[in-house]
């Protein structure tokens, strides 16, 4: 890999590869790259940062941003050949997996929240206004749909934490029990658990 060459999302690759157009997606380049009100931060603050980080969103980030939703090209014949589907079909602007959540439970009206909960738990929702919210892991313009400003907070670790417990603070015998019932160790769990009343200790 290429020191000196720019920094490609993994969802923009994906999608430079299906249909040979390398377009930065809105959502990434919002909440990651920080792409806030049609720039990157300004190579002044960047350089206050480290006078060797001036450069980096010319040499690294800046490129073309696609709309969530739009087309970023059509499939190639050679990636149809990958996939098994027709060559020449649209392929989206790249996107985040949490982020697509709202369109797909149609929940994208202003003001309507959904919470995503998986390895982490990500609330996003959309809004008609930009305004600071403590807490808030950042707000884009178009970060969740085109037109709108999309919020997003949210907790870094919640599967992953239960994913650790169960490993490191679960007692041997129930992961013997577990594997004697041929079960994994969070059904076993969640098993147990249903015959209690709510608020039962156990």
């Amino acid at each position: 890999m290429r020191r000196d060459g720019p920094l490609v999302e993994a969802a923009d690759w994906i999608v430079w590869q299906l249909c040979g157009t390398y377009v930065r997606n809105a959502c990434t380049a919002g909440y990651k790259g920080i792409y806030q009100d049609g720039r990157y931060p300004s190579e002044d603050f960047l350089a206050a940062l480290n006078p060797q980080f001036k450069d980096f969103v010319s040499s690294k980030l800046e490129h073309t941003i696609g709309r969530l939703g739009d087309a970023a090209g059509y499939l190639t014949a050679e990636a149809a050949a990958w996939t098994g589907l027709p060559e020449g079909i649209a392929v989206a602007v790249g996107n985040v997996d949490a982020h697509v959540t709202a369109p797909a439970a149609r929940a994208v009206d202003p003001g309507q929240l959904v919470a995503i909960m998986g390895t982490s738990t990500c609330h996003v929702m959309n809004g008609t206004e930009l305004r600071e919210v403590p807490g808030m892991c950042g707000v884009v313009d178009g970060g969740i749909v085109d037109g709108l400003w999309g919020y997003e907070a949210g907790q870094s670790g919640v599967g992953d934490i239960f994913g650790w417990f169960t490993r490191y603070g679960v007692p041997p015998e129930y992961h013997q029990a577990a594997d004697a019932a041929g079960m994994g160790i969070h059904e076993y769990l969640t098993e147990l658990a249903s015959s209690q009343a709510i608020g039962e200790h156990g």
